[in-house]
């Protein structure tokens, strides 16, 4: 049985290889790239296990960053970004269908006004950029955010490999002793 990690790296890889071939019009599996669109996701929508349920047409591409903007809690408990000059926020890119952007729609609360879509430049940390979709909370009053919720989190972001200050990071963020 083959090691995780080294498994997501030769799935980037190939991601990669397919996302430059698709932008110099590489072929059929290009024009099928293209047609679904890129998400970038750095809340709970970094577990490959949770997206799989979520959006199961959806692949994982690479680990991302979102330049010049914060991870932050919101009231609610849950992630959003936050724009500040010199941050970085890591996470996941996603390559998803029609379908599962639909789903994902659902599940973020865009009809209920608890995020909203907007779309940024990405930085890949294999290399290059791409431009994505980032769900950004209406509610951006900082908050405290749910157990579980949080330790899915910093799963999700040690399982893609993320950099070690970024990991320590969003620990900081999770809950210490009992909640009332």
């Amino acid at each position: 049985r083959e090691d995780n990690s080294d498994f997501l790296v030769r799935q980037f890889s190939l991601m990669v290889y397919k996302l430059s071939a698709a932008g110099r019009g590489g072929g059929k599996e290009g024009e099928r790239m293209l047609a679904k669109p890129l998400y970038f996701a750095y809340g709970s929508n970094m577990s490959v296990r949770d997206m799989r349920t979520r959006c199961p047409g959806g692949r994982l591409c690479c680990a991302a960053a979102l330049d010049d903007f914060d991870f932050r809690i919101n009231r609610l408990g849950f992630a959003t970004v936050v724009p500040r000059p010199g941050g970085t926020v890591f996470g996941a890119l996603w390559r998803l269908t029609p379908r599962d952007l639909r789903a994902l729609d659902a599940y973020e609360g865009v009809d209920e006004g608890y995020y909203v879509q907007d779309r940024f430049d990405v930085r890949l940390l294999v290399g290059g950029t791409a431009r994505a979709l980032v769900y950004v909370a209406t509610n951006a009053v900082p908050g405290a955010p749910r157990r579980v919720y949080m330790r899915d989190i910093v799963e999700a972001a040690r399982t893609l490999q993320l950099p070690a200050p970024y990991l320590r990071e969003l620990a900081g963020w999770e809950p210490r002793g009992p909640r009332p």
